[in-house]
C-alpha cells in the first residue's frame, strides 16, 4: 500500500493506549470543521489519532489545524475506500508496535458528535466484548455498520483481526461494482469473519431495538385510528419497515442517544427520506453548532436542501440556459448563516445538457430546430408533463 506522505508522528505510548484509525477524504482536499470538531472529540476522550486521508493534498492550514487532534496524519493513493485506509492506519500501528488496549476505526460519513462521547464509548471499551458497533444492519447480511467500531486488545492482537486485514484487497474505482464489493467482502464479510472466529460483539444501538419502538409508534397509530373520533387514516407507507435504519429512522436514533447522522442522508439521501427537519432536531437535542454541517454542505455542492428551488418561479425569471435565477436560503437555516460565512442566496442555471441528454426525443427536436434548446421545451410542455431538470449552481471564479 502506497503511503504518499505521513506528518507529525507522535511519540508511540510505551503503555497500552486507545488509538482510532480515522479514515478521510474530501473532493476539495479540505478538512473541514465538522471533521475537526470529531478529531477533537476522539482525543477528549483519550484516543491517539491517525488520520488516513485520500485526499490529492492536506493544506499547511489543515495541517497546522490537525496537529493540536492527531498523532500522525498520512496521505494515500486514493484507492479501497475505507476499508484501505483503515489497512493503512492498522498497518502502521504493527510496524511502529504500537501498544493497542483499544482501536477504533471511524470515518468522516457522519456528522456530529452531538453530545458527549465519553458515556458510548466508556460502554464500547468494556474488555469482555471484543467487536463493538454503534449501529448494526441486516442490509446484504448481517454486519456492524463500518464508521465506527471498536476492537478490543485480544481481538488486535488475534490471529483472526491479522487474517482478516491481510485479506483486505485495495479494490479499485475502476471494478465493476466496486463498492457492492467493499461491503460485501469486508462491511458483511468482515463482520461474518470474526463472529465465525466465535468473537464476542454489542451494538450500542441494535437495528432490533430501532425497530420496536417503530413499531411501538406504528400501533400506537393503529389504537388511535380505531378510536370514534379519529380522523387518522393509516397510509401504506407507515407499515413498511426498512433495513438502513441510519437513513430512515434517523430521528428514532438521534431520540434513543445516537450521536451522528449520516452524511450521505443530508447530501444524496439515497432513500427519499424525509430531512426537512434535521436544523431543528439537532439543535433541539444537543449544543451542536450546526453551521458546521450547513457550511460541509455547500462546499461539498449538496445544497438541494439548503437552496431549494421553486421551479414555477425560477421559469418565470429565465429565458435561456444563460440566464441565472437567485435562490435564497431555506429559512430554517436562516440563523446559522453568520456562523457559517454562507450567502443568503445562491444562483443557479438551468441545466440544458441534462435535460437533453435524459430526454434524446427532446434532443432530437432541438437538434433539427424546432427548439433553439432544451430550456424552451421545458417552459412549454415539459413542466406540465412532469419531466425531470436540473438546475446547477453557479460558480463563481
Amino acid at each position: 500500500m502506497k503511503i504518499l506522505t505521513s506528518r507529525f508522528s507522535g511519540d508511540t505510548p510505551t503503555t497500552p493506549a486507545k488509538y482510532c484509525v480515522f479514515s478521510h477524504f474530501d473532493a476539495n482536499d479540505r478538512v473541514e470543521r465538522y471533521v475537526l470538531h470529531y478529531l477533537e472529540q476522539l482525543k477528549l476522550c483519550g484516543y491517539e489519532v491517525l488520520l488516513v486521508s485520500t485526499s490529492r493534498a492536506i493544506s499547511e492550514a489543515d495541517h497546522a489545524a490537525l496537529s493540536h487532534v492527531c498523532h500522525t496524519v498520512c496521505l494515500r493513493e486514493n484507492v479501497g475506500y475505507d476499508f484501505g485506509s483503515y489497512k493503512a492506519g492498522i498497518e502502521l500501528l504493527k510496524q511502529h508496535g504500537a501498544r493497542v488496549s483499544r482501536l477504533l476505526v471511524a470515518n468522516d460519513s457522519v456528522f456530529g458528535p452531538f453530545n458527549d462521547l465519553q458515556p458510548i464509548l466508556h460502554e464500547m471499551e468494556r474488555e469482555d466484548i471484543d467487536l463493538y458497533g454503534l449501529t448494526d444492519s441486516h442490509d446484504h447480511g448481517y454486519h456492524l455498520q463500518s464508521y465506527f467500531i471498536s476492537y478490543g486488545s485480544k481481538l488486535y492482537e488475534s490471529a483472526a483481526f491479522d487474517d482478516f486485514w491481510s485479506s483486505v484487497d485495495l479494490i479499485s474505482n475502476t471494478t465493476d461494482n466496486f463498492k457492492q464489493k467493499i461491503v460485501h467482502n469486508y462491511e458483511v464479510g468482515g463482520s461474518q469473519h470474526f463472529l465465525q472466529a466465535g468473537c464476542s460483539y454489542a451494538v450500542v444501538f441494535p437495528y432490533r431495538d430501532i425497530l420496536n419502538r417503530v413499531f411501538q409508534r406504528t400501533l400506537r397509530r393503529l389504537d388511535e385510528s380505531r378510536q370514534p373520533d379519529s380522523d387518522i387514516v393509516i397510509q401504506p407507507g407507515e407499515l413498511v419497515y426498512n433495513l438502513n435504519a441510519s437513513h430512515c429512522y434517523w430521528e428514532e436514533l438521534i431520540d434513543m442517544g445516537m450521536p451522528f447522522i449520516k452524511r450521505e442522508l443530508l447530501t444524496r439521501n439515497p432513500t427519499a427520506t424525509d430531512v426537512s427537519t434535521w436544523p431543528q432536531k439537532i439543535e433541539t437535542t444537543s449544543h451542536y453548532d450546526v453551521s458546521m454541517i450547513l457550511e460541509a454542505l455547500i462546499n461539498q455542492g449538496a445544497i438541494e436542501n439548503v437552496y431549494p428551488i421553486d421551479i414555477g418561479q425560477a421559469l418565470s425569471v429565465i429565458q435561456t440556459p444563460e440566464d441565472v435565477v437567485d435562490v435564497p436560503l431555506t429559512p430554517a437555516l436562516s440563523k446559522w448563516i453568520n456562523a457559517a460565512s454562507v450567502p443568503a442566496a445562491v444562483q443557479f442555471r438551468f441545466d440544458d445538457q441534462f435535460y437533453l441528454s435524459s430526454y434524446p426525443d427532446i434532443a432530437a427536436v432541438v437538434e433539427i430546430g424546432d427548439y433553439p434548446f432544451g430550456l424552451a421545451h421545458f417552459k412549454r410542455y415539459g413542466f406540465l408533463e412532469g419531466r425531470k431538470c436540473a438546475f446547477k449552481r453557479v460558480v463563481k471564479n
